[in-house]
């Protein structure tokens, strides 16, 4: 299975999908150093670099797993009652719906 992993950080979630025998293909992240450090762990993978609000998801690559770890200190209480909740952290599970609704894979893990 062809997966891509979304909002990868160091690729926690991309390694337990090698451990289950998915092949990840491309992954993308903001923060430049979690890409080098997954593309560290993961490098077959294309790496993409960037805000995914932003991304052209015609050029991602065909894929049967997509997995997604949109921020969520946004939603938490655990970041205490006296901290707002509003952020713009809390809208990147929008990009997930967007990168779902142009590719329309088979299976979709959000965690």
């Amino acid at each position: 299975m062809r997966v891509i992993d979304l909002f990868a950080g160091a690729g926690g979630f991309s390694t337990g999908a090698t451990m289950a025998g998915a092949r990840v293909v491309w992954a993308a992240n903001h923060w430049r150093s979690a890409v080098i450090i997954h593309k560290a762990n993961h490098p077959d993978a294309v790496h993409v670099c960037q805000d995914l609000h932003q991304a052209d998801w015609s050029q991602v690559p065909e894929h049967d797993v997509m997995l997604a770890s949109p921020s969520c200190q946004g939603h938490s209480h655990a970041r205490g009652k006296d901290r707002p909740h509003h952020d713009a952290s809390r809208s990147t599970a929008w990009a997930v719906v967007s990168a779902v609704e142009h590719h329309r894979p088979p299976f979709v893990v959000i965690e």
